[in-house]
């Protein structure tokens, strides 16, 4: 993979479908893209007009009154910090964020009032100067941060309610150091503590986003169950974090990660990208649905074949061919069948692509041509998108008896049984899985594009401007 076409759909729908199942025996994988990451802490520390964060830090103590007979007075110092836009970085030995705040200027003053004020700019307050003393401050003054990821679990309010769970910046927890202040400042104590505080909301946790089984209540086997995080760099050059959700009775995985090298296409503009197991996705949504429709014809998923194969449907009713040749006295009688079935497999860029398959110990040899896929389509505006199957017309060729005989029917099986039923399976739980179990705050998700390569695969991007 190389860093031009690494981190786009068409390349990772490429990938996916080459390298087959990908995600490890986790159920569910998010991606998201580190500019998400930074971006949510700026909205919790936003930058004034000048793109700057300001500090300003106070101090009081006793004074000696100014002049006969005045009312008793404090002594007041303020020291401002000016810190410039932050680097954000994504380290990739463990879950963490690193951040660096540039100090880029310092300044202070002194004076008295008769009471500590809550903000530099009082009236009350009698200055010593005019205006605030710049401080000289070095190039490398800065205040860094490693700020842990973690996930945490809310608890239900009753018992056997399903889990929530959050994937969260830890700044309670997080080593944050001051470096290269002015000797003015002292340690830098107090100017973390106030870093510390700007950040971390009441709790000292930033929420990321959150996963909540609730609301998945009809169809258990997509609820969350358990969650692990990785950070990673891709081949393509970009930070990306991996929230891995196993759900329903699925077991955990012991190690995390997935077979793709660019799962998010930040190159096409996607924030995030959502990747189902193709057997949860078959087994627990397509076949259940399909098979209870269906009146005559049955779906059941099939494991990989090998190496580098993934999870496909097949029909398990079979079309059988049995027909006898005879010619009087003259041969003995010769009776000859066959029987084929048909294969749904996943494409790069078609969907879900219609083959036939011939069962063993045939001897007549039945060859056809069939065109028909089945892509997924998304529609629906922000926060109400739907998913479905969206079949095409199924064209078959054939030739001897494969034209004469079996054709018509398999046009009609596939055009009309097949077809009606598989565009009407509902694909709810995953989009609801996209839009409702997965939050992110002050964000809403939008389905940008659905493909089956392998695994299931959304990607999207985030709205900024609708509150989750």
């Amino acid at each position: 993979m190389n860093a031009i076409g690494g981190a786009t759909k068409a390349q990772l729908f490429s990938e996916m479908h080459a390298k087959g199942s990908v995600l490890n025996g986790w159920s569910v994988v998010l991606n998201l893209n580190h500019g998400y990451l930074a971006q949510r802490l700026h909205r919790q520390w936003p930058a004034d007009a000048a793109g700057t964060r300001t500090v300003t830090l106070f101090s009081a103590q006793p004074a000696a009154p100014r002049g006969s007979g005045a009312a008793p007075a404090r002594q007041l110092s303020t020291m401002a910090f000016v810190l410039g836009e932050p680097q954000v970085s994504l380290l990739t030995d463990r879950p963490a964020l690193a951040l660096s705040h540039p100090v880029c200027q310092v300044s202070g003053r002194s004076g008295q009032a008769a009471t500590v004020p809550t903000r530099a700019d009082d009236p009350s307050v009698t200055w010593d100067t005019d205006q605030a003393v710049n401080v000289p401050v070095q190039p490398a003054a800065r205040v860094d941060a490693e700020v842990p990821l973690l996930v945490r679990q809310k608890a239900g309010t009753q018992a056997g309610d399903a889990p929530c769970f959050e994937v969260v910046m830890d700044v309670a927890g997080a080593s944050v150091a001051a470096h290269h202040l002015p000797a003015a400042a002292g340690d830098g104590a107090d100017l973390i503590g106030q870093f510390r505080q700007a950040l971390g909301g009441t709790d000292g946790k930033l929420v990321v986003v959150s996963l909540d089984a609730a609301t998945q209540a009809n169809f258990p086997s997509l609820q969350p169950r358990a969650v692990a995080l990785l950070t990673a760099n891709t081949p393509s050059g970009h930070q990306i974090l991996q929230v891995h959700i196993a759900t329903g009775d699925a077991a955990t995985p012991a190690a995390t990660g997935i077979d793709v090298g660019d799962p998010v296409p930040v190159l096409d503009g996607a924030d995030w990208s959502l990747m189902f197991s193709g057997q949860n996705v078959y087994q627990d949504i397509v076949v259940p649905d399909f098979n209870g429709r269906s009146g005559h014809i049955s779906l059941a998923a099939v494991a990989p074949q090998g190496a580098g194969q993934a999870w496909y449907l097949q029909t398990q009713n079979r079309m059988q061919f049995q027909g006898t040749v005879s010619w009087g006295d003259a041969m003995p009688p010769v009776t000859q069948q066959a029987q084929i079935g048909l294969n749904f497999s996943g494409s790069p860029d078609q969907g879900l692509v219609v083959s036939t398959y011939n069962l063993p110990g045939a001897d007549i040899n039945l060859q056809f041509g069939i065109a028909q896929n089945y892509p997924v389509q998304c529609s629906g505006a922000l926060g109400d998108q739907a998913l479905s199957f969206a079949g095409s017309t199924a064209t078959i060729n054939g030739s001897g008896i494969a034209e004469n005989t079996f054709k018509p029917y398999l046009q009609q099986i596939l055009s009309t049984e097949i077809r009606t039923d598989l565009d009407a399976v509902s694909l709810a739980p995953l989009a609801a899985f996209a839009l409702r179990t997965v939050r992110f705050p002050g964000d809403e998700a939008f389905i940008d594009g659905v493909q089956i390569p392998s695994d299931l695969v959304m990607v999207g991007i985030l709205d900024p401007t609708s509150v989750a």
